[in-house]
């Protein structure tokens, strides 16, 4: 079975279309409870602290915590400090699962070395900040169930899939780093939506951005370059892409974009930067890529 498929099987929950991404913010509502949990030291265990915390507590960890997976099934908050690493025994299928909460998550490196996946959003809304998810054979980030995250000044490199949104749900990547991740660095599937924002997806991913089945992406101010595959690919079945604000740079990608039939591209901004030297006009980028481009062109000199 590809690894795509196993990350799909993951979360397979249809459920109403999510709300729009937000930006990121501390969610949980404070509470005076805080704990420390170092794994480095004998009989700290860092799931028995989320099982025993009340809601909206802050948990902070340190040390490699490698008794996962770990499960947040209530709201609190994540972060570590010093260095903190989560992971889990090889053949998980997660290294950290949040489960119809609202949780912020900081300052980790999730490990998901022998796993399928680094975390999974399943029905919640995470905001994720400064963390590093990588090696995991499927996604290193999955939302699903409806879920949202946000993921902001975040690296998710050297995995399957970066980030897997599926069934009706959102992501917003800001200042964030996806890369050498095998299959796609984003993948926006089954009636979900992202919106990308001064980030780079580059250096090696199979697929920079890839939208299908009625989903819907929105790049802004954002740089796709150096892909094994198509910088963006635009899928069937009404999958949109938005080019938004001043420069989007789409460049050294096999190619830059690619577009399915029923696929949109929508520019509300020309002013999108690529190898090309010339501008192409929306006529010549629809019998190019067989889909529809409205307000071009896409690419400007």
């Amino acid at each position: 079975m590809s690894r795509v498929k196993r990350v799909v099987q993951v979360l397979a929950v249809a459920a109403p279309l999510a709300v729009p991404c937000s930006p990121l913010v501390a969610q949980v509502p404070e509470t005076s409870s805080s704990v420390t949990v170092n794994c480095n030291a004998a009989g700290r265990n860092l799931q028995d602290a989320l099982n025993t915390a009340p809601a909206g507590a802050s948990i902070a960890v340190t040390g490699r915590c490698a008794a996962g997976p770990y499960l947040i099934n209530k709201d609190v908050k994540l972060s570590g400090y010093g260095e903190a690493i989560l992971s889990t025994a090889s053949g998980s299928n997660h290294v950290l699962q949040l489960r119809g909460v609202k949780t912020d998550i900081a300052g980790l490196t999730v490990d998901a070395t022998g796993a399928n996946s680094g975390i999974i959003v399943d029905g919640s809304r995470a905001y994720i900040s400064n963390i590093v998810v990588e090696n995991a054979s499927g996604a290193g980030i999955v939302v699903g169930g409806s879920g949202f995250a946000s993921v902001h000044g975040s690296t998710v490199r050297n995995n399957g899939i970066g980030i897997f949104v599926v069934d009706s749900s959102s992501l917003g990547v800001g200042s964030s780093t996806i890369e050498q991740n095998l299959n796609f660095g984003i993948f926006v599937y089954k009636v979900s939506s992202a919106f990308i924002v001064n980030s780079a997806i580059r250096n090696g991913n199979g697929v920079g951005v890839a939208i299908d089945h009625l989903s819907h992406a929105t790049l802004d101010s954002s740089v796709v370059q150096a892909n094994a595959g198509n910088g963006v690919r635009v899928g069937q079945l009404y999958a949109t892409l938005t080019l938004n604000a001043a420069v989007n740079t789409l460049q050294n990608n096999s190619p830059d974009v690619s577009c399915g039939d029923r696929g949109v591209i929508e520019v509300a901004a020309p002013q999108n930067s690529a190898t090309k030297t010339t501008s192409i006009a929306p006529s010549i980028m629809t019998s190019q890529l067989g889909c529809s481009v409205i307000g071009g062109p896409i690419f400007a000199p």
